[in-house]
Protein backbone atom coordinates (compact mmCIF):
# COMPACT_ATOMS: atom_id res chain seq x y z
CA UNK A 1 0.00 0.00 0.00
CA UNK A 2 1.23 3.38 -0.88
CA UNK A 3 2.65 5.30 2.15
CA UNK A 4 0.74 8.44 1.45
CA UNK A 5 -2.86 6.75 1.34
CA UNK A 6 -1.33 6.45 5.14
CA UNK A 7 -0.50 10.28 5.28
CA UNK A 8 -3.68 11.00 3.99
CA UNK A 9 -5.74 8.82 6.95
CA UNK A 10 -3.44 10.49 9.29
CA UNK A 11 -4.34 14.06 8.28
CA UNK A 12 -8.00 13.45 7.72
CA UNK A 13 -7.98 11.77 11.40
CA UNK A 14 -6.44 14.99 12.71
CA UNK A 15 -9.35 16.91 11.15
CA UNK A 16 -12.03 14.40 11.88
CA UNK A 17 -11.38 13.10 15.52
CA UNK A 18 -11.64 16.21 17.68
CA UNK A 19 -15.62 16.32 16.76
CA UNK A 20 -16.37 12.92 16.37
CA UNK A 21 -19.28 10.98 17.37
CA UNK A 22 -19.30 7.53 18.20
CA UNK A 23 -21.25 6.85 15.12
CA UNK A 24 -18.70 9.05 13.17
CA UNK A 25 -15.65 6.96 14.67
CA UNK A 26 -17.37 3.37 14.27
CA UNK A 27 -17.48 4.36 10.66
CA UNK A 28 -13.96 5.59 10.51
CA UNK A 29 -12.96 2.19 12.33
CA UNK A 30 -14.55 0.49 9.59
CA UNK A 31 -12.32 2.59 6.83
CA UNK A 32 -9.53 1.68 8.23
CA UNK A 33 -9.84 -1.46 8.71
CA UNK A 34 -11.33 -1.80 5.18
CA UNK A 35 -8.14 -0.07 3.56
CA UNK A 36 -5.73 -1.55 5.70
CA UNK A 37 -4.30 1.52 7.01
CA UNK A 38 -1.59 0.15 9.62
CA UNK A 39 -2.12 2.09 13.32
CA UNK A 40 1.31 2.03 13.76
CA UNK A 41 1.11 4.45 10.75
CA UNK A 42 -1.09 6.46 13.07
CA UNK A 43 0.16 6.15 16.28
CA UNK A 44 1.84 9.55 16.56
CA UNK A 45 -1.41 10.76 16.35
CA UNK A 46 -1.29 10.46 20.64
CA UNK A 47 0.82 13.02 20.72
CA UNK A 48 -1.72 16.27 18.75
CA UNK A 49 -3.76 17.28 21.37
CA UNK A 50 -5.19 15.77 23.85
CA UNK A 51 -8.15 15.57 22.45
CA UNK A 52 -7.15 14.61 19.39
CA UNK A 53 -5.43 11.80 21.47
CA UNK A 54 -7.85 10.83 23.72
CA UNK A 55 -10.48 9.95 20.39
CA UNK A 56 -7.79 8.45 19.06
CA UNK A 57 -7.83 5.89 21.85
CA UNK A 58 -11.34 5.44 21.57
CA UNK A 59 -11.48 4.84 17.41
CA UNK A 60 -8.57 2.06 18.29
CA UNK A 61 -11.68 0.56 20.63
CA UNK A 62 -13.83 0.59 17.48
CA UNK A 63 -11.03 -0.57 15.38
CA UNK A 64 -10.82 -4.27 18.36
CA UNK A 65 -14.55 -4.30 17.97
CA UNK A 66 -13.94 -5.07 14.30
CA UNK A 67 -10.81 -6.93 13.72
CA UNK A 68 -9.32 -7.50 17.82
CA UNK A 69 -6.20 -9.37 15.64
CA UNK A 70 -5.47 -5.76 13.81
CA UNK A 71 -5.01 -3.98 16.98
CA UNK A 72 -3.43 -6.80 19.33
CA UNK A 73 -0.53 -6.16 16.64
CA UNK A 74 0.14 -3.08 17.73
CA UNK A 75 -0.87 -3.09 21.43
CA UNK A 76 3.49 -3.49 22.68
CA UNK A 77 4.32 -0.60 20.19
CA UNK A 78 0.79 1.72 21.82
CA UNK A 79 1.61 0.93 25.44
CA UNK A 80 5.01 2.22 24.72
CA UNK A 81 3.81 5.25 23.25
CA UNK A 82 0.99 5.74 25.62
CA UNK A 83 3.70 5.23 28.97
CA UNK A 84 5.67 8.68 27.15
CA UNK A 85 2.59 10.80 27.41
CA UNK A 86 1.49 12.75 30.29
CA UNK A 87 -1.62 14.08 28.69
CA UNK A 88 -3.63 10.94 28.11
CA UNK A 89 -4.56 8.21 31.33
CA UNK A 90 -3.59 4.67 29.27
CA UNK A 91 -5.21 2.80 31.82
CA UNK A 92 -8.63 3.06 30.46
CA UNK A 93 -8.28 2.47 27.23
CA UNK A 94 -5.68 -0.72 28.03
CA UNK A 95 -7.89 -2.75 30.06
CA UNK A 96 -10.42 -2.34 27.63
CA UNK A 97 -8.23 -3.48 24.61
CA UNK A 98 -6.85 -6.10 26.81
CA UNK A 99 -10.19 -7.55 27.66
CA UNK A 100 -11.83 -7.52 23.50
CA UNK A 101 -7.44 -8.16 22.38
CA UNK A 102 -6.22 -10.65 24.88
CA UNK A 103 -2.51 -9.45 26.47
CA UNK A 104 0.06 -9.90 24.13
CA UNK A 105 2.13 -13.35 25.21
CA UNK A 106 5.27 -11.16 24.71
CA UNK A 107 4.58 -9.06 27.57
CA UNK A 108 2.29 -11.10 29.78
CA UNK A 109 4.06 -10.71 33.19
CA UNK A 110 4.56 -7.08 32.72
CA UNK A 111 1.15 -5.78 32.26
CA UNK A 112 -0.14 -8.69 34.77
CA UNK A 113 1.53 -6.50 36.61
CA UNK A 114 0.00 -3.04 35.21
CA UNK A 115 -3.24 -4.77 35.95
CA UNK A 116 -2.86 -5.81 39.40
CA UNK A 117 -1.79 -2.37 40.17
CA UNK A 118 -4.77 -0.69 38.24
CA UNK A 119 -7.44 -2.94 40.45
CA UNK A 120 -5.92 -2.22 43.42
CA UNK A 121 -5.71 1.40 42.46
CA UNK A 122 -7.62 4.38 44.40
CA UNK A 123 -6.75 6.41 40.85
CA UNK A 124 -8.57 3.81 39.06
CA UNK A 125 -12.42 4.77 37.66
CA UNK A 126 -15.05 1.19 38.60
CA UNK A 127 -14.58 0.54 34.58
CA UNK A 128 -10.98 0.38 34.60
CA UNK A 129 -10.66 -1.88 37.84
CA UNK A 130 -13.63 -3.98 37.03
CA UNK A 131 -11.93 -4.59 33.39
CA UNK A 132 -8.27 -5.12 34.98
CA UNK A 133 -10.45 -7.49 37.06
CA UNK A 134 -11.67 -9.31 33.63
CA UNK A 135 -8.69 -9.82 32.09
CA UNK A 136 -7.07 -11.11 35.11
CA UNK A 137 -9.90 -13.43 35.14
CA UNK A 138 -8.81 -14.78 31.82
CA UNK A 139 -5.63 -15.13 32.15
CA UNK A 140 -5.52 -17.02 35.41
CA UNK A 141 -7.85 -19.40 33.43
CA UNK A 142 -4.13 -19.58 31.63
CA UNK A 143 -2.04 -19.54 34.82
CA UNK A 144 -3.93 -20.85 37.68
CA UNK A 145 -1.34 -19.56 40.24
CA UNK A 146 -2.57 -15.91 39.36
CA UNK A 147 -6.18 -17.00 41.51
CA UNK A 148 -4.71 -16.66 44.66
CA UNK A 149 -3.65 -13.29 44.09
CA UNK A 150 -6.67 -11.99 42.38
CA UNK A 151 -9.00 -13.41 44.52
CA UNK A 152 -6.85 -11.60 47.60
CA UNK A 153 -6.93 -8.54 45.36
CA UNK A 154 -10.91 -8.68 44.23
CA UNK A 155 -11.16 -9.19 48.38
CA UNK A 156 -9.41 -5.91 49.20
CA UNK A 157 -11.45 -3.77 47.13
CA UNK A 158 -15.55 -5.49 48.06
CA UNK A 159 -15.55 -2.46 50.48
CA UNK A 160 -14.11 0.20 48.28
CA UNK A 161 -15.93 0.52 45.55
CA UNK A 162 -19.66 0.24 44.13
CA UNK A 163 -22.35 -1.69 44.64
CA UNK A 164 -22.07 -2.34 40.51
CA UNK A 165 -18.60 -3.42 41.32
CA UNK A 166 -19.07 -5.59 44.18
CA UNK A 167 -21.53 -7.65 42.50
CA UNK A 168 -19.14 -8.32 39.52
CA UNK A 169 -16.09 -9.01 41.41
CA UNK A 170 -18.67 -11.68 43.88
CA UNK A 171 -19.80 -13.19 40.09
CA UNK A 172 -15.68 -12.90 39.52
CA UNK A 173 -15.05 -14.98 42.93
CA UNK A 174 -17.34 -17.43 42.55
CA UNK A 175 -15.83 -18.70 39.32
CA UNK A 176 -12.58 -18.64 40.37
CA UNK A 177 -13.59 -20.65 43.67
CA UNK A 178 -15.14 -23.13 40.85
Amino acid sequence: MPQSKHIIYFEKLKVDLPESSAADRRTLAAQLVDEKISIKSLSDLLFEDVKIASRFLWLLTDIAEIDSEKLKKDLVHLFDLCQTLDQIRLEPSFANYWLICGVPEEKEAEYIDFLFEWLSSNESNITTKSRSMFVLQNLARKYPDLRIELKTRIHEQLDRNTDSFRIRAKKVLAQLAS
